[in-house]
């Protein structure tokens, strides 16, 4: 085994299940290269046919390597012990199918639901892991528990997502063609960590449908199906990963404010961060019993708790206070906008993290110098997807204490930060340099 491509592993993990698997693996991606460029919501995007397969393929390859790749260096990892657990269910549905329905609302903690921002030991939890269990259970209904088969459904789904996404931006700015490809299928981290059988799957098409839907109905005609449609992918990233909300819906709010009243946009959002600033302050001047501060120094404790694995990090246990963090702050941004280093030691998979995170710094340091005002001025979309990103993005440099684990969340809001980095800078104007570069040559 430890001399087998990638591509002879899958052929041998497929072939030696019963030949019905193998069947199917073959219809699968046959049928969803020839009816998805078909499909309506799909063929209307403005990309080709051709464009559209070429992308379903690179989402569907990334998540057999995921697969392959964690099967093979990865004796424990989450991806593969989804798809056991969710065998498990599916034997379940099998045989004891009114169990099967019932048993997710099952608590087995002495405070029953207790604890809803918990990030270990608590129901609300367990019930991310346990959603995602029951896809799986549900997929095995076709793949009969072939991991390489359910990463191929669950794909298939999240490429709908993207799709979704694409068109979000290509909507807000039709002439950034190939900066919405990009941001939208293909920056390494996010397209790698968002394929595997996993709750990371989830909350990134999850986003995608919402910020879709939220845009939708903040600029056409109100449509209760699409309110239908928003609240389905709030709830979704309410379950799977509830603290995203925390920031989301507010901001969202703000959004449909901007987008419906005559106030300038970056002054609503610059109003909403100073006013949760001078919130946080009152609660450190009143000496109040409980903080809002409380529930990031809650998950770093509960992340802390867990066994150290190979990218442990040294961090500093946060006390609730607003002097703590900013003095926590440096190390915290260090940690999610800087790490992993080109040099970093101890895994080969982070040189391509290290890369991107590399060619995203060179960006904004160029940003200044090639700013295009008229790309974001008046655009509340893009306000609401630099907030929110930076905002997840400090909430896990200050909680994760594994850079592993860093770089596996951070790459979910990276297309959000991404996508407006890439639209503010003035291309033309930096290809006028080059010419003039290649002239003076």
């Amino acid at each position: 085994m430890e001399d087998e491509s990638f591509f002879f592993f899958l052929y041998c993990y497929l072939y030696q299940k019963p030949k019905l698997n193998y069947a199917i693996f073959i219809l699968l991606l046959a049928a969803s290269f020839y009816y998805l460029p078909k499909w309506k919501s799909i063929n209307n995007t403005g990309l080709s046919p051709r464009t559209i397969r070429i992308l379903l393929f690179i989402k569907l390859a990334a998540g057999l390597l995921l697969g392959w790749i964690t099967h093979r260096f990865y004796k424990a990892n989450d991806y593969w012990d989804m798809n056991k657990e969710g065998f498990k269910e599916y034997q379940l549905l099998k045989d004891h199918p009114m169990e099967f329905l019932t048993n997710l609302f099952y608590s087995p903690y002495t405070d029953k639901y207790g604890r809803f921002f918990n990030a270990v030991g608590s129901y609300w939890n367990d019930l991310r892991n346990n959603i995602v269990i029951k896809l799986v259970a549900l997929s095995n209904l076709i793949s009969g528990g072939s991991y390489y088969l359910n990463s191929l459904l669950f794909n298939i789904c999240s490429f709908l997502g993207c799709i979704f996404l694409f068109k979000l931006f290509i909507k807000i700015f039709p002439e950034k063609y190939w900066q919405s490809i990009v941001c939208a299928f293909l920056i390494p981290s996010t397209l790698y960590f968002t394929s595997g059988i996993h709750k990371d799957l989830l909350v990134f098409t999850s986003l995608c449908f919402y910020f879709n839907y939220l845009h939708r109905l903040a600029n056409e005609k109100y449509e209760i199906k699409l309110l239908i449609k928003l609240f389905i992918s709030l709830l979704i990233i309410l379950l799977v990963r509830n603290f995203v909300v925390v920031p989301l819906l507010p901001l969202s709010l703000v959004y449909l404010l901007a987008v419906k009243s005559s106030f300038r946009t970056s002054t609503l959002f610059i109003s909403v961060a100073l006013l949760a600033f001078i919130t946080l302050l009152i609660f450190d001047l009143t000496e109040s019993a409980y903080s809002p501060l409380q529930l990031i120094v809650d998950r770093q404790y509960d992340f802390l708790q867990l066994e150290p694995g190979d990218s442990q990090l040294v961090v500093q246990e946060l006390q609730p206070n607003l002097k703590n963090f900013v003095l926590n702050l440096p190390t915290s941004l260090e940690h999610v906008f800087l790490r992993p280093y080109i040099w970093e030691q101890g895994n080969f998979f982070y040189l391509p993290i290290a890369l991107e995170l590399m060619l995203l710094q060179l960006l904004l340091v160029v940003l200044p110098f090639y700013f295009k005002k008229s790309n974001c001025y008046d655009k509340p979309l893009l306000y609401l997807f630099v907030f929110f990103s930076l905002f997840m993005f400090v909430v896990i440099g200050f909680t994760i204490p594994n850079l592993g684990a860093i770089v596996r969340y951070r790459s979910i809001y990276l297309p959000f930060l991404a996508f407006p980095l890439l639209c503010s800078i003035n291309w033309s104007k930096l290809k006028r340099i080059k010419r003039m570069v290649n002239i003076n040559m």
